[in-house]
């Protein structure tokens, strides 16, 4: 029940508890106290917002570093100021030719060398070698694996500039970023927070991803407490 309510919640974090519970085939309050138990027992760990950052004019390139001489604790240290910063969308330590892979979106060319220029210059001598590449196409796939099943489907995001882009006011600016710290929060708590009704935020929404900006709603998922490892 727990893996395939979580299922549920990676393909909309949005589902409200009485679709949720028809999903799983259990009562509205049984599932409402398993998603909550899921929370505090970290394993749900954020409900994440997606957006189309192409179409509001962005830029999204995959970096990866390569180092030398570095301990343990210079490499956290590193992973630690990239995090940081404020243009990072991912960050993760890997293992082969490179030890950090990242994403970044980025609005221009010069942004870039700018954010890549700080990076050098606070780590020179440990960072040996840079990849970095435009990422114009991505595939998400659905979370088939938490029931034990082949996949069956996934979604392909295309990163390719667009002719138009779109410009956000402010009050949309700001429910993107509630969004973007809970995807999961309610209408009437954003609501409070910009002094506007919950009616008017869920209108907002609405128009945002019918606009293409909102793409979606999922769950970040802490794999080592469900003994899964990447």
């Amino acid at each position: 029940k727990d893996r395939l309510l979580l299922y549920e919640l990676s393909k909309n974090a949005r589902l409200p508890y009485s679709q949720l519970a028809k999903k799983a085939n259990v009562s509205q309050e049984t599932a409402r106290y398993r998603v909550q138990r899921l929370e505090k027992e970290g394993i749900i760990k954020k409900y994440v917002l997606h957006t189309n950052a192409k179409l509001l004019g962005y830029s999204i390139y995959q970096i990866f570093l390569k180092l030398q001489n570095v301990k343990e604790s210079e490499k956290a240290k590193i992973i630690n100021f990239l995090v940081k910063n404020d243009h990072m969308a991912w960050v993760a330590e890997i293992e082969g030719n490179y030890e950090i892979a990242m994403i970044m979106i980025i609005k221009d060319q010069i942004e870039l060398q700018k954010v890549i220029e700080e990076i050098s210059e606070e780590f020179s001598g440990k960072i040996v070698n840079k990849n970095i590449s435009l990422l114009l196409k991505g595939e998400f796939f659905a979370r088939d694996y938490l029931l034990d099943e082949k996949k069956r489907e996934k979604s392909i995001a295309d990163y390719h500039s667009f002719e138009k882009t779109i410009s956000l006011d402010e009050t949309d600016k700001k429910i993107c970023l509630a969004l973007s710290k809970n995807a999961r929060s309610q209408f009437i708590e954003i609501a409070s927070k910009l002094n506007l009704s919950a009616d008017a935020i869920n209108l907002r929404i609405k128009k945002l991803q019918q606009r293409g900006v909102i793409t979606g709603f999922t769950v970040e998922i802490d794999h080592v407490k469900l003994n899964q490892y990447h």
